[in-house]
Protein backbone atom coordinates (compact mmCIF):
# COMPACT_ATOMS: atom_id res chain seq x y z
CA UNK A 1 0.00 0.00 0.00
CA UNK A 2 1.31 3.65 -0.98
CA UNK A 3 1.06 6.38 2.04
CA UNK A 4 2.10 9.22 1.85
CA UNK A 5 5.01 10.62 4.22
CA UNK A 6 4.49 11.66 7.76
CA UNK A 7 0.78 10.41 6.99
CA UNK A 8 -0.79 7.65 8.48
CA UNK A 9 -2.84 5.45 6.39
CA UNK A 10 -5.48 3.12 7.28
CA UNK A 11 -6.04 -0.50 5.36
CA UNK A 12 -9.96 -0.40 5.81
CA UNK A 13 -12.94 -0.16 4.18
CA UNK A 14 -14.92 3.08 5.10
CA UNK A 15 -17.74 0.53 6.57
CA UNK A 16 -14.85 -1.19 8.53
CA UNK A 17 -13.71 2.07 9.80
CA UNK A 18 -17.20 3.46 10.51
CA UNK A 19 -17.84 0.35 12.66
CA UNK A 20 -14.69 0.62 14.96
CA UNK A 21 -15.13 4.08 15.13
CA UNK A 22 -18.73 2.92 16.50
CA UNK A 23 -17.83 0.51 18.82
CA UNK A 24 -15.03 1.55 20.21
CA UNK A 25 -15.69 4.94 20.57
CA UNK A 26 -19.15 5.67 20.80
CA UNK A 27 -21.00 2.53 22.55
CA UNK A 28 -17.59 2.19 24.79
CA UNK A 29 -17.67 6.13 26.08
CA UNK A 30 -21.39 5.69 26.15
CA UNK A 31 -21.29 2.77 28.49
CA UNK A 32 -18.61 4.40 30.99
CA UNK A 33 -20.13 7.45 31.08
CA UNK A 34 -23.67 5.60 31.74
CA UNK A 35 -21.96 4.06 34.26
CA UNK A 36 -19.89 6.66 35.80
CA UNK A 37 -23.21 9.13 36.16
CA UNK A 38 -24.84 6.29 37.84
CA UNK A 39 -22.33 6.25 40.64
CA UNK A 40 -21.92 10.10 40.84
CA UNK A 41 -25.52 9.85 41.67
CA UNK A 42 -24.84 7.66 44.21
CA UNK A 43 -21.76 8.94 45.57
CA UNK A 44 -23.79 11.70 46.40
CA UNK A 45 -26.39 9.74 47.96
CA UNK A 46 -24.26 8.05 50.18
CA UNK A 47 -22.32 11.53 51.43
CA UNK A 48 -25.82 12.61 52.09
CA UNK A 49 -26.91 9.84 54.21
CA UNK A 50 -23.85 9.72 56.09
CA UNK A 51 -24.27 13.62 57.11
CA UNK A 52 -27.89 13.40 57.58
CA UNK A 53 -28.93 9.82 58.71
CA UNK A 54 -26.39 7.36 59.89
CA UNK A 55 -22.40 7.43 59.61
CA UNK A 56 -21.03 3.77 58.95
CA UNK A 57 -17.74 2.47 60.31
CA UNK A 58 -14.82 3.98 58.78
CA UNK A 59 -13.61 2.05 56.23
CA UNK A 60 -17.19 2.03 55.06
CA UNK A 61 -16.96 5.88 54.63
CA UNK A 62 -13.16 5.49 52.82
CA UNK A 63 -13.76 2.97 50.92
CA UNK A 64 -16.17 4.75 49.40
CA UNK A 65 -14.70 7.76 48.87
CA UNK A 66 -11.48 5.51 47.13
CA UNK A 67 -14.20 3.88 45.07
CA UNK A 68 -15.21 7.35 43.57
CA UNK A 69 -11.69 8.42 43.06
CA UNK A 70 -10.59 5.69 41.30
CA UNK A 71 -13.87 5.31 39.09
CA UNK A 72 -13.19 9.29 38.31
CA UNK A 73 -9.47 8.61 37.61
CA UNK A 74 -10.61 5.68 35.19
CA UNK A 75 -12.98 7.49 33.22
CA UNK A 76 -10.76 10.80 32.51
CA UNK A 77 -7.75 8.53 31.86
CA UNK A 78 -9.92 5.69 29.60
CA UNK A 79 -11.53 8.49 27.59
CA UNK A 80 -8.25 10.42 27.28
CA UNK A 81 -6.73 7.44 25.73
CA UNK A 82 -9.90 6.65 23.30
CA UNK A 83 -10.10 10.07 21.83
CA UNK A 84 -6.36 11.47 22.10
CA UNK A 85 -4.34 8.57 21.42
CA UNK A 86 -7.21 6.16 19.91
CA UNK A 87 -5.98 2.13 20.75
CA UNK A 88 -9.10 0.99 18.48
CA UNK A 89 -6.59 1.65 15.20
CA UNK A 90 -4.97 -1.60 17.13
CA UNK A 91 -7.65 -3.47 15.13
CA UNK A 92 -7.13 -2.07 11.68
CA UNK A 93 -4.33 -2.21 9.13
CA UNK A 94 -2.68 0.99 10.07
CA UNK A 95 0.74 2.08 8.15
CA UNK A 96 2.83 4.80 8.97
CA UNK A 97 5.46 6.60 6.35
CA UNK A 98 8.04 9.04 8.36
CA UNK A 99 9.89 9.51 11.61
CA UNK A 100 9.10 6.68 14.43
CA UNK A 101 10.62 8.87 16.88
CA UNK A 102 6.71 10.50 17.48
CA UNK A 103 4.74 7.23 17.12
CA UNK A 104 6.93 5.54 19.42
CA UNK A 105 6.97 8.00 22.10
CA UNK A 106 3.14 7.45 21.50
CA UNK A 107 3.25 3.88 21.88
CA UNK A 108 5.24 3.74 25.48
CA UNK A 109 2.21 6.46 26.75
CA UNK A 110 -0.41 4.63 25.46
CA UNK A 111 0.85 1.70 26.93
CA UNK A 112 1.64 3.35 30.66
CA UNK A 113 -2.06 4.19 30.34
CA UNK A 114 -3.71 1.33 29.81
CA UNK A 115 -1.54 -0.53 32.29
CA UNK A 116 -2.99 2.48 34.54
CA UNK A 117 -6.34 1.44 33.96
CA UNK A 118 -5.48 -1.79 34.41
CA UNK A 119 -4.14 -1.44 38.08
CA UNK A 120 -6.56 1.06 39.02
CA UNK A 121 -9.21 -2.01 38.18
CA UNK A 122 -6.80 -4.01 40.20
CA UNK A 123 -6.97 -1.66 43.04
CA UNK A 124 -10.95 -1.17 43.05
CA UNK A 125 -11.30 -5.11 43.08
CA UNK A 126 -9.07 -5.38 46.10
CA UNK A 127 -10.79 -2.27 47.86
CA UNK A 128 -14.21 -4.74 47.03
CA UNK A 129 -12.78 -7.75 48.40
CA UNK A 130 -11.86 -6.22 51.63
CA UNK A 131 -14.86 -4.26 51.95
CA UNK A 132 -16.82 -7.95 51.61
CA UNK A 133 -14.68 -9.81 53.53
CA UNK A 134 -15.35 -6.78 56.73
CA UNK A 135 -19.31 -7.21 55.62
CA UNK A 136 -18.89 -11.20 56.56
CA UNK A 137 -16.82 -10.39 60.01
CA UNK A 138 -19.57 -8.17 61.02
CA UNK A 139 -22.75 -10.27 60.00
CA UNK A 140 -20.70 -13.33 61.11
CA UNK A 141 -20.67 -11.64 64.70
CA UNK A 142 -16.65 -11.35 64.55
CA UNK A 143 -15.72 -14.34 63.97
CA UNK A 144 -12.34 -14.56 62.78
CA UNK A 145 -12.54 -17.92 61.43
CA UNK A 146 -15.09 -17.56 58.82
CA UNK A 147 -13.26 -14.53 56.80
CA UNK A 148 -10.22 -17.00 57.12
CA UNK A 149 -10.47 -18.37 53.73
CA UNK A 150 -11.23 -15.15 51.42
CA UNK A 151 -9.13 -13.40 53.09
CA UNK A 152 -6.59 -15.71 52.40
CA UNK A 153 -7.75 -16.27 48.70
CA UNK A 154 -8.10 -12.75 48.55
CA UNK A 155 -3.86 -12.60 49.63
CA UNK A 156 -2.76 -15.61 47.29
CA UNK A 157 -4.57 -14.06 44.47
CA UNK A 158 -3.04 -10.79 44.86
CA UNK A 159 0.29 -12.33 44.98
CA UNK A 160 -0.01 -14.68 42.09
CA UNK A 161 -0.99 -11.95 39.81
CA UNK A 162 2.49 -10.20 41.08
CA UNK A 163 4.73 -13.14 40.76
CA UNK A 164 2.95 -14.42 37.20
CA UNK A 165 3.12 -10.21 36.12
CA UNK A 166 7.09 -10.40 36.87
CA UNK A 167 7.89 -13.82 35.32
CA UNK A 168 5.76 -12.09 32.27
CA UNK A 169 7.76 -9.35 32.40
CA UNK A 170 11.13 -11.32 31.86
CA UNK A 171 9.97 -13.54 29.56
CA UNK A 172 9.91 -16.86 31.63
CA UNK A 173 6.59 -17.65 31.57
CA UNK A 174 4.21 -16.33 28.59
CA UNK A 175 0.55 -16.68 30.76
CA UNK A 176 -2.05 -13.76 30.66
CA UNK A 177 -1.57 -12.75 34.89
CA UNK A 178 -4.78 -10.64 34.01
CA UNK A 179 -7.19 -13.95 32.92
CA UNK A 180 -5.79 -15.58 35.80
CA UNK A 181 -6.52 -12.13 38.29
CA UNK A 182 -9.86 -11.83 36.35
CA UNK A 183 -11.42 -15.85 36.93
CA UNK A 184 -10.03 -15.97 40.60
CA UNK A 185 -11.89 -13.01 41.33
CA UNK A 186 -14.87 -14.57 39.93
CA UNK A 187 -14.36 -17.25 42.33
CA UNK A 188 -13.85 -15.24 45.57
CA UNK A 189 -16.67 -12.67 44.67
CA UNK A 190 -18.92 -15.52 44.20
CA UNK A 191 -17.84 -17.34 48.18
CA UNK A 192 -17.84 -14.25 49.92
CA UNK A 193 -21.69 -13.11 47.97
CA UNK A 194 -22.93 -16.46 49.18
CA UNK A 195 -21.37 -16.13 52.64
CA UNK A 196 -22.91 -12.81 52.97
CA UNK A 197 -26.13 -13.94 51.44
CA UNK A 198 -26.51 -17.25 53.45
CA UNK A 199 -25.57 -15.67 56.62
CA UNK A 200 -28.95 -12.63 56.14
CA UNK A 201 -31.09 -15.23 54.81
CA UNK A 202 -30.39 -17.26 58.64
CA UNK A 203 -30.77 -14.25 60.39
CA UNK A 204 -34.19 -13.56 58.73
CA UNK A 205 -35.09 -17.03 59.57
CA UNK A 206 -34.33 -16.70 62.96
CA UNK A 207 -35.93 -13.07 63.01
CA UNK A 208 -39.07 -14.19 61.94
CA UNK A 209 -39.47 -16.59 64.44
CA UNK A 210 -38.05 -14.78 67.76
CA UNK A 211 -39.19 -11.70 66.41
CA UNK A 212 -43.06 -12.16 64.95
CA UNK A 213 -43.62 -8.19 64.92
CA UNK A 214 -46.09 -6.96 61.94
CA UNK A 215 -44.32 -6.47 58.28
CA UNK A 216 -40.99 -7.39 59.85
CA UNK A 217 -40.72 -10.49 57.81
CA UNK A 218 -41.72 -8.54 54.55
CA UNK A 219 -39.47 -5.97 55.18
CA UNK A 220 -36.62 -8.47 56.10
CA UNK A 221 -37.48 -10.45 52.88
CA UNK A 222 -37.19 -7.07 50.37
CA UNK A 223 -34.03 -6.52 52.24
CA UNK A 224 -32.34 -9.77 51.53
CA UNK A 225 -33.32 -9.66 47.89
CA UNK A 226 -31.84 -6.30 47.82
CA UNK A 227 -28.42 -7.15 49.65
CA UNK A 228 -28.62 -10.31 47.00
CA UNK A 229 -28.59 -7.99 44.05
CA UNK A 230 -25.88 -6.06 45.37
CA UNK A 231 -23.56 -8.06 45.97
CA UNK A 232 -23.99 -10.67 43.37
CA UNK A 233 -23.61 -8.01 41.00
CA UNK A 234 -19.83 -8.01 40.49
CA UNK A 235 -19.71 -11.86 39.67
CA UNK A 236 -22.48 -11.39 37.24
CA UNK A 237 -20.71 -8.93 35.58
CA UNK A 238 -17.02 -11.15 35.48
CA UNK A 239 -18.99 -13.73 34.13
CA UNK A 240 -20.69 -12.12 31.36
CA UNK A 241 -17.19 -9.93 30.75
CA UNK A 242 -15.75 -13.87 30.62
CA UNK A 243 -17.79 -14.95 28.52
CA UNK A 244 -17.81 -12.53 25.67
CA UNK A 245 -14.35 -12.41 25.37
CA UNK A 246 -14.72 -16.23 25.16
CA UNK A 247 -17.02 -15.49 21.87
CA UNK A 248 -16.05 -12.43 20.56
CA UNK A 249 -12.58 -11.36 21.97
CA UNK A 250 -12.42 -8.01 20.23
CA UNK A 251 -15.45 -6.90 21.73
CA UNK A 252 -14.68 -7.67 25.16
CA UNK A 253 -12.81 -4.61 25.73
CA UNK A 254 -15.18 -2.30 24.20
CA UNK A 255 -18.13 -3.41 26.26
CA UNK A 256 -16.45 -4.48 29.67
CA UNK A 257 -13.05 -3.26 29.62
CA UNK A 258 -11.01 -2.16 32.29
CA UNK A 259 -12.47 1.31 33.36
CA UNK A 260 -16.32 -0.13 33.12
CA UNK A 261 -15.39 -2.59 35.36
CA UNK A 262 -13.93 -0.07 37.88
CA UNK A 263 -17.36 1.43 38.14
CA UNK A 264 -19.29 -1.84 38.47
CA UNK A 265 -17.14 -2.68 40.90
CA UNK A 266 -17.45 0.39 42.81
CA UNK A 267 -21.38 0.62 42.48
CA UNK A 268 -21.64 -2.74 43.88
CA UNK A 269 -19.54 -2.17 46.66
CA UNK A 270 -21.37 1.55 47.29
CA UNK A 271 -24.88 -0.02 47.26
CA UNK A 272 -24.34 -1.89 50.09
CA UNK A 273 -22.57 0.62 52.04
CA UNK A 274 -25.62 3.02 51.36
CA UNK A 275 -28.25 0.20 52.43
CA UNK A 276 -25.75 0.04 55.96
CA UNK A 277 -25.81 4.10 56.00
CA UNK A 278 -29.43 3.94 55.63
CA UNK A 279 -29.94 1.83 58.73
CA UNK A 280 -31.87 -0.86 56.62
CA UNK A 281 -28.69 -3.49 56.74
CA UNK A 282 -28.96 -6.33 59.20
CA UNK A 283 -25.84 -5.96 61.26
CA UNK A 284 -24.57 -8.05 64.24
CA UNK A 285 -22.80 -6.22 67.01
CA UNK A 286 -21.63 -7.80 70.37
CA UNK A 287 -23.48 -6.36 72.72
CA UNK A 288 -26.14 -9.23 73.25
CA UNK A 289 -26.91 -13.02 72.94
CA UNK A 290 -29.91 -14.39 72.12
CA UNK A 291 -29.77 -18.03 72.15
CA UNK A 292 -27.30 -19.91 70.66
CA UNK A 293 -28.21 -19.12 66.94
CA UNK A 294 -29.31 -15.43 66.79
CA UNK A 295 -27.16 -13.40 68.32
CA UNK A 296 -26.77 -10.13 68.30
CA UNK A 297 -29.60 -8.64 66.70
CA UNK A 298 -30.48 -5.03 67.85
CA UNK A 299 -34.25 -4.13 67.18
CA UNK A 300 -35.28 -0.08 66.44
CA UNK A 301 -38.44 0.72 68.72
CA UNK A 302 -40.46 0.37 64.78
CA UNK A 303 -39.89 -3.27 65.30
CA UNK A 304 -37.34 -2.63 62.19
CA UNK A 305 -34.02 -4.19 61.82
CA UNK A 306 -30.92 -1.68 61.24
CA UNK A 307 -27.29 -1.27 62.57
Amino acid sequence: MSCPENFICIEASYSELQQTLFLSLGIAAAIELFLYGIFVVLFGLSIHIFRQKFMPGKLYVIATVLFFVLATISVILDLSLRFLRPTWMDNLNVFFMGSFAQLESDDIQTFGAQSALLYIFLTAGCLSDVVLIYRCYCLWSSRKSVIAVPATGMIIVLVLYIVLSILNNFGILYTDPNDIYIKATLVQNILLTGMISGRVWWLNYRTKKLLPVKHSGRKASNLFELILESAILVPVVIAINLIINALIPDLSDVILGPCALTQIVGIASTLIIVRIGLGTDFMVPQSHNIGSDMEDIEVGGSGSLRL
